[in-house]
């Protein structure tokens, strides 16, 4: 997909150009992402000046993360701080450079035995957040036994997400 339009139409009049989203993704030769990889997303108004973009960086190769996880992303105002700052040949700035400039970003996680990598690991960037765990557990889900047993919902100790796909598996039976 590279772009997606908003139109609108009164009466009987013609379409009009409201805002549309121009989607620029990574080649797989370029640093930071592989081939697919959604790269920026630059919002333009009617005309097709570019009002506001997002930027995205992916795990390639690096340690702690897998091909094609999502590793920083830059909202309209830190991407513009960051080219403020930096410029705007984005490939060739290393991710130290870029990661206090994040909105969000993955932290490296490893894993051991007892703990595993957590999908809900995003957290502020370091320049901005005091303190960011290196270990997150996973959620524990429920058990065979509490869904046979009756059980309506899981205990509230689990994520929104488990919570929502248990309840949905439990009223499903």
């Amino acid at each position: 997909m590279q772009n997606i339009i908003l139109r609108t139409k009164v009466a009987a009049g013609s379409w009009t150009v409201v805002r549309q989203v121009a989607y620029t993704y990574y080649d797989g030769v370029e640093a930071h992402g592989n081939a697919g990889d959604l790269k920026l997303a630059v919002i333009e108004d009617a005309s097709g000046n570019a009002l506001d973009t997002k930027y995205y960086r992916y795990y390639v190769t690096e340690t702690g993360g897998y091909q094609h996880a999502l590793k920083y992303v830059f909202n309209p105002q830190s991407y513009a701080r960051l080219v403020a700052a930096l410029g705007t040949n984005l490939s060739s700035l290393t991710d130290t450079q870029v990661s206090p400039y994040a909105d969000n970003y993955s932290p490296l996680i490893q894993a051991s035995a007892s703990r595993r990598k957590s999908p809900r690991a995003w957290a502020a960037p370091a320049a901005r957040a005091a303190t960011v765990p290196s270990y997150l557990p996973m959620p524990t889900v429920p058990s065979r036994l509490a869904i046979t047993a009756g059980a309506t919902r899981p205990p509230k100790r689990f994520p929104t997400a488990i919570r929502t796909l248990s309840t949905r598996i439990m009223r499903a039976r």
